[in-house]
């Protein structure tokens, strides 16, 4: 669920930029687009349906 607007029409944009020079770490991960408000951010931040309503099933999350 996007922390923004609360939607569920997020897609999930995995990224590489390689070994980072000044640290030696390997910068990758996954972000997030909300597709209803345009927010993006970590996908570590997206809000999962479990904290806000109760429900015990997190939401379905749309991949590229």
């Amino acid at each position: 669920m996007c922390p923004d607007c609360g939607s569920d029409n997020i897609r999930i944009e995995p990224y590489d930029f390689g070994r980072c020079p000044e640290t030696g770490y390997h910068d990758a991960g996954e972000r997030y687009r909300c597709l209803e408000c345009g927010a993006t951010g970590d996908a570590e931040d997206l809000v999962a349906a479990t904290e806000e309503d109760g429900s015990q099933e997190p939401p379905a999350l749309m991949l590229p």
